[in-house]
């Protein structure tokens, strides 16, 4: 079950200027996904237009600055507030239904879009000075790299800043607690961020979902194991079968397996061992395998998504059929009048719902937390 805020069509919109407009989070894209290539911009001699990350940085500050001539790449604005995308921006763009990243992306509009590796602004929370955060445009999967490696960056500016905003479909939040990457031009996070019920459940009142704070009492299952488990506690077995803390069987039917957003959803990149915010009120969290309930469209058969929330950054690619993982059971609260819609669906055809925040509920002490 494929959940979120659907996509709109066309999902990106041309401005004229060598740039686009995504009409789901309201970023604004470079059309050209290689410019520095495309201009010769080679300050790391790579030969291709591939930068480390503080070259990469490097290169979105020039063109802020005027100094460094983009229109070879198509793009004739004048904007200076360019920014190397965050974690969760660069993620965005990721669609789960496709198994070619570069090639769908191309199909929307995008010029040059490499079925390779591409910066985040964002750095690994383990070793912030050494490693940063990537996502990989030809598979879809996330993770991290040395900062002195040479990958793609891709300039962005725009988006939803503070509060969420409905002049966004979709909001995309601060990816961390504390000031994980700057500048910051995300919604910054509720507090508090979570509410836990008494009832085993607690609610992120940032994305709207409900939570089983126990993330061990499903226990482990392979993928299609997973599934049957999260069925079957809907189905209010004796309390014996599932023992998950202060949760009384059947008070919700409707709980259902993670998708890879809303599993993504849980991490802090600024935190790790576990990648939770900080006050998370979760129980047994650990470095195993999360199931989510999104196949992977490269190897439909076999794999399934499993981002981790031990370390973040990773959203891994793990078979569902040999594997044993973490089984995990979320929901979605009927939504209020009112609200904004946060979280969005993986991919144009899947999504079936969604949950909305109201504004006013926000609180403004955390600008990146």
């Amino acid at each position: 079950l494929e959940v979120g805020l659907p996509w709109p069509t066309p999902r990106f919109v041309s401005n004229g200027d060598g740039t686009a407009t995504d009409e789901l989070t309201g970023l604004v894209w470079f059309v050209d996904a290689d410019c520095a290539d495309t201009i010769g911009y080679d300050p790391n001699s790579t030969g291709d237009g591939r930068l480390s990350q503080p070259g990469a940085l490097a290169f979105v500050d020039e063109i802020n600055a005027g100094s460094l001539d983009v229109s070879g790449c198509g793009y004739t604005g004048s904007d200076t507030d360019w920014r190397l995308p965050n974690a969760l921006e660069l993620e965005s763009l990721i669609n789960i239904e496709t198994a070619e990243q570069a090639t769908w992306l191309g199909s929307q509009g995008f010029l040059n879009v490499q079925a390779a590796q591409y910066w985040s602004r964002t750095p690994l929370a383990s070793t912030p000075t050494v490693n940063g955060i990537i996502a990989n445009l030809a598979t879809g999967a996330v993770g991290n790299a040395a900062m002195i490696a040479s990958y793609r960056a891709w300039p962005v500016r725009a988006g939803s800043s503070g509060p969420p905003v409905s002049s966004a479909r979709s909001n995309l939040w601060a990816e961390g607690s504390g000031l994980v990457s700057s500048p910051s031009t995300s919604v910054f996070w509720p507090e508090p961020r979570f509410v836990a019920h008494g009832d085993g459940t607690a609610t992120d009142r940032l994305t709207g979902l409900m939570w089983l704070q126990d993330f061990e009492c499903l226990g482990i299952a392979n993928w299609q194991g997973a599934l049957d488990t999260v069925a079957d506690f809907n189905l209010a077995l004796p309390s014996g079968s599932y023992a998950c803390p202060d949760y009384t069987p059947g008070l919700y039917d409707d709980w259902r397996l993670p998708n890879r957003k809303e599993l993504l959803s849980l991490v802090d990149f600024a935190s790790f061992r576990p990648a939770l915010p900080p006050g998370h009120p979760f129980l047994n969290a650990n470095q195993a395998i999360y199931w989510s309930s999104s196949v992977n469209a490269l190897s439909f058969a076999s794999n399934a998504w499993t981002p981790s929330l031990w370390f973040p950054g990773s959203v891994g690619s793990t078979s569902r059929v040999v594997t044993s993982g973490r089984i995990l059971a979320v929901r979605t609260p009927a939504p209020e009048p009112g609200f904004v819609a946060l979280l969005m669906a993986g991919g144009a055809g899947l999504a079936v719902c969604a949950r909305r925040r109201r504004e006013s509920n926000w609180s403004a002490n955390a600008l990146d937390g």
